[in-house]
């Protein structure tokens, strides 16, 4: 599996290095490629479009992240992308997911942590880091923003539903999913199991091409 870090800073390029090197941490198969700007960027997932996840510092001289964020979702729908940032800002939290990522990592993460955070992200998982979760709890980071759920429920419900095959119980679920529901409340409001939905889950996104729900909703924003 590839892994891109995305930093301008030679010695943190080099720490994530360090961090992924040893052999007993179960991320041994990874491969690790460096960009240090923007365009060094585009050009690494240009030449390595199977590249499974991008670590993307959140603070690029000269670039905007979100400018970067954004056409990674867009352009490369399967690689998973997480922000790794200082930062404890609620909004650049809840802009990060709103703009595609599936993780935010903090820098005061142990190398356990951040070793713990990759395989979360690599097994189909958002992940924040648990030093941030007092904002999840307080709801200052909502999972969804409400007007782009709704965009996605309406372009599901226009234009994907026929092109993709979904059956009207996937549907169901789907909905639910990008609106932000997390399995448990999903099936709860069905009346259906939870490995039931995770098993609908799969399905749709086996269909989109896609391996999780933040995938599914850039796609559907695209």
């Amino acid at each position: 599996m590839k892994l891109l870090i995305i930093d301008d800073h030679q010695l943190v390029r080099d720490g994530l290095r360090l961090a992924f090197s040893s052999q007993d941490n179960g991320l041994a198969d990874l491969e690790l490629i460096e960009a240090d700007s923007h365009a060094t960027a585009l050009m690494a997932l240009a030449e390595h479009p199977d590249l499974r996840l991008v670590l993307l510092d959140l603070r690029l001289t000269n670039a905007s992240t979100w400018d970067l964020l954004r056409e990674i979702t867009r352009h490369h729908p399967r690689t998973l992308t997480a922000i790794l940032s200082a930062s404890r800002d609620g909004l650049d939290i809840e802009s990060a997911f709103r703009f595609g990522a599936a993780g935010f990592i903090s820098k005061e993460e142990s190398v356990d942590g951040l070793r713990r955070a990759v395989r979360t992200l690599l097994a189909n998982e958002r992940y924040i880091s648990a030093s941030l979760g007092y904002l999840v709890d307080s709801g200052r980071f909502p999972r969804v923003a409400a007007q782009d759920a709704q965009m996605a429920l309406t372009s599901l419900q226009r234009s994907k539903c026929s092109e993709y095959g979904f059956t009207d119980r996937e549907i169901q679920v789907f909905e639910r999913a990008l609106g932000g529901s997390p399995n448990k409340v999903i099936a709860s409001e069905l009346a259906i199991n939870e490995n039931t939905v995770k098993a609908h889950l799969s399905s749709v996104y086996a269909k989109l091409g896609v391996r999780s729900r933040v995938q599914a909703l850039a796609l559907f924003l695209r």
